[in-house]
């Protein structure tokens, strides 16, 4: 028997959010939703909005293409680690100032 197309799609889908542990954001139980994972392209975000400094400055400062940081500040592209360094040096603060320490994962849960 042939299975359709989207039950292989979604055997792909969990195999990879087990192997990379990705988040799928539609199906989240209600303990996952209470607990918000912190970001740091949302925490860097908000400290541009709240100094007011524009992703054009930032963008022009670090050399990053405006689309690509846009993107990656908004969660839909993922911001490389040397993408990060250059914009923490860009704001003038070190680079543990937008990341938060994470709770160690059990290995049951891995």
């Amino acid at each position: 028997m042939i299975k359709p197309s989207f039950v292989i799609y979604e055997k792909i889908l969990s195999y990879r959010e087990k192997k990379f542990n990705i988040y799928n954001r539609r199906n989240r139980s209600t303990a996952e939703s209470e607990v918000r994972r912190v970001e740091p392209n949302l925490e860097i975000k908000r400290y541009l909005e709240a100094h007011g400094i524009s992703q054009t400055y930032i963008s022009r400062k670090t050399g990053i293409e405006l689309p690509k940081l846009n993107f990656a500040l908004n969660g839909k592209r993922r911001m490389t680690l040397d993408e990060y360094a250059l914009i923490c040096y860009a704001l003038g603060v070190g680079t543990e100032k937008f990341l938060k320490p994470r709770a160690p994962v059990p290995k049951g849960e891995r």
